[in-house]
This record gives structure tokens, sequence and C-alpha cells, in this order.
């Protein structure tokens, strides 16, 4: 039924470029919303392009502190984090924050919401760097024991797996 709904999306967002051109706000309501679609079916490389191509617009027609472009920076982050881009996601969580805080203020829900998102991650990746400093010092450590060295392998194999391209 996602697939079916995706379809139906991606004829509503062909539609709307006709209708509407490239940069109506309705047009990009529709490929953040295909955008999504994408995500939620594990076509994630693609759900970021297209959520890429969203705030770029949204960055150029409504300015950086508008709302709904500070809505599209957080749906990128949350799906770069789906791939593990850490870094990224704590990038763009850098610019958010500051200016979050400037508009809806210290104590505003959406707030608390990005500030604990970004100190999650932050602590999410240095976790991430001890295992794989971890898993490092483990590999190197001199050992005879064929069956320790196939653990320490997977060991290693699986620190890259969680951390993914980025580490």
């Amino acid at each position: 039924q996602l697939n079916e709904a995706a379809q139906m999306q991606k004829e509503v967002l062909e539609k709307r470029r006709r209708t509407y051109g490239e940069d109506h706000l309705y047009t990009i309501s529709a490929l953040s919303n295909l955008a999504n679609m994408y995500g939620d079916l594990g076509q994630v490389d693609e759900a970021v392009n297209m959520k890429t191509e969203v705030l770029e617009k949204m960055k150029s027609i409504l300015g950086e502190e508008h709302p709904d472009t500070l809505l599209a920076m957080n749906n990128l982050a949350v799906t770069l984090g789906d791939l593990g881009r850490l870094d990224e996601v704590i990038t763009l969580l850098n610019v958010t924050v500051p200016i979050m805080v400037r508009i809806y203020g210290e104590d505003h829900p959406r707030m608390k919401v990005a500030i604990g998102n970004l100190a999650r991650l932050i602590e999410i990746r240095g976790a991430f760097k001890i295992m794989a400093d971890r898993a490092e010092l483990e590999f190197n450590t001199k050992s005879d024991d064929v069956e320790l060295k196939k653990l320490k392998l997977t060991s290693v194999n699986a620190v890259i797996i969680v951390l993914g391209p980025t580490g």
C-alpha cells in the first residue's frame, strides 16, 4: 500500500510541477511528502536527495529562519541520522538550534526536543568513537590464537557496520 501511495504522491508532484512550477510552495510540499514516503520505503538515499532539494528551495524562498525551513532542516537531519551520517546531522543541528533559540526562545517545547536530539547525537558519536578506538586496539593486539583473531575481525566489522562510512 505504501508503494501505491508513493506512486500517487509522485503523480501529485508532477501535476503540481506542471501547474505551479518547480519553486512554488505547493510543489515543494509535494516533494517533501514524496521524500518522506521514500524514506519509509527504505529508499533513504533518494529521500536524502529530495529532502536536500526541499531544504535548499525553502531557504531560497522563505529564508533560513522560517519555521517551514527549520522543519525541512529537521526532516533532513532525521533521514541523515537513519543513514548513520551523524557528523552531518550534528552540523545541521548546530545551525538549526541557534536559529530556533532566536525564534522560539529557550523554553519552547520544540527547543527542548531539538537540544535533546543534538545532545543525544553528540553522545552517540562519542560512544561510537570509543567503540572504534577499542576495536582498533583489540584488533592490533598481538595473538597467535586463530579463533581470537576471527572474533576480533568480527568485532571490527560490527563497529564498521554501526559507524557506517563516516566513522
